[in-house]
């Protein structure tokens, strides 16, 4: 490779080589089976191939001594003196530094791509011509004024920004009117917690039955009542390397394994969508309530996206533990009745498969989602049985056995 040359990794133009051989010869051999439609589609994936292999030959920063030359696929080629350039300005984005050039006039010039090779050329010429590198995320740490910038940020980058900014302010606030609170020990509690709620979640699944379901059900409301006693000096993703020092961490794996499991076991029983909808909206208003509570009395304004995305998180713990808790709160005999099957489907996702049977219940065809096992021994004609259960809460779900 050219010392004054930067461009993409070379893998871009080994994968769009695969993906072209492989598009055209695929393509050949639905031509020969007379499949012209699909034949075309696999030559549009040739094309994204072909598109590939230009962007690794065309897409391309010349280095000179004067100026960066900044060569497009489908562009002209754009020229940018060291003259015009103010600084290299380094953006925290989700645990990923942007690479932006900054004008004179304190505008956006060009962002770099952080993944080209030989990104080190042009970072020794910026340095040659005495241009500096300034670190965003440390100048708002560090409370510099970088109002100047601000015009140079997409509205990704700001937004992040705000958030960064939001959560510095936080975390100067920690201990302000606050001297009983001993972080030191949170963060023991917290990181206590976080291996209690794994193996816990290890703990249900041995055990089986109503308790794993209880088990279950108390992990991620415990978490979410953690994150309330803390709130807001917790966090799920912390972005500042001061929230990192001084900011509490929330222990979450736990929770989003209980949760996954709750998803799992509950999958083959059926319901009416539109009530389980329903009693999951309530119960999102429910658990919000604590959390509305704190955020008025916290005393340090916090910013309205983390606010909103609190009462996501609430609704996803919402929606995968409504009905294990009307599993935990049916009390009744269930009933029996049998159903013939009429037909059975698989529906695939990008990661599962959903097995489906279906047969008239309550004088309408419905479908069951059943397991693989029973999917697999299941015939059109089959007798199965339904067992119908009716929760305290007034829901009524059903199951389909062999």
């Amino acid at each position: 490779m050219d010392k004054n040359i930067v461009r993409n990794p070379k893998f871009v133009k080994i994968v769009g080589i695969f993906i072209t051989v492989l598009a055209l010869l695929a393509s050949l051999y639905l031509v020969v089976t007379k499949h012209i439609l699909a034949s075309v589609l696999s030559l549009l994936f040739a094309v994204l191939g072909i598109v590939m292999i230009l962007a690794y030959i065309r897409e391309i920063i010349l280095v000179k001594d004067d100026k960066l030359i900044f060569f497009h696929l489908f562009r002209k080629p754009q020229k940018i003196k060291y003259s015009e350039i103010r600084c290299l300005l380094l953006v925290p984005l989700n645990n990923k530094i942007q690479l932006v050039l900054i004008g004179r006039q304190y505008n956006r010039l060009k962002a770099l791509d952080p993944t080209l090779v030989n990104l080190e050329i042009i970072f020794e010429a910026l340095d040659q011509k005495g241009i500096p590198s300034l670190d965003f995320g440390e100048m708002v740490e560090n409370k510099q004024d970088v109002s100047p910038y601000l015009g140079a940020l997409n509205i990704i980058e700001r937004g992040y920004y705000k958030s960064l900014v939001n959560e510095t302010n936080t975390v100067d606030n920690l201990l302000k009117g606050n001297e009983n609170f001993n972080i030191k020990r949170a963060r023991k509690l917290l990181k206590a917690a976080g291996w209690v709620f794994i193996i816990s979640d290890g703990a249900a699944y041995l055990i089986g039955g109503e308790i794993m379901i209880l088990i279950l059900v108390a992990i991620p409301l415990s978490a979410y009542a953690l994150y309330i006693r803390y709130y807001p000096y917790a966090y799920i993703d912390i972005s500042s390397e001061k929230g990192k020092k001084e900011a509490l961490r929330m222990p979450s794996m736990g929770a989003c394994i209980a949760l996954f499991i709750c998803l799992l076991i509950t999958k083959d029983y059926n319901c009416d969508f539109g009530i389980l909808a329903l009693m999951t909206v309530c119960l999102t208003v429910i658990l919000s309530i604590p959390y509305i509570i704190k955020s008025f009395i916290a005393g340090i304004p916090q910013r309205l996206g983390r606010k909103i995305s609190v009462i996501f998180t609430v609704l996803a713990i919402s929606f995968a533990i409504t009905l294990p808790v009307n599993l935990l709160l049916t009390f009744e005999i269930p009933t029996y009745t049998s159903i013939v099957i009429t037909n059975k489907k698989i529906h695939r996702s990008k990661h599962t498969k959903d097995y489906t049977l279906y047969g008239n219940f309550n004088g309408k065809e419905e479908q069951f989602n059943v397991s693989e096992d029973l999917y697999d021994i299941t015939s059109i004609g089959d007798l199965r049985t339904v067992c119908i259960s009716r929760s305290a809460l007034g829901l009524e779900y059903y199951a389909i056995y062999g």
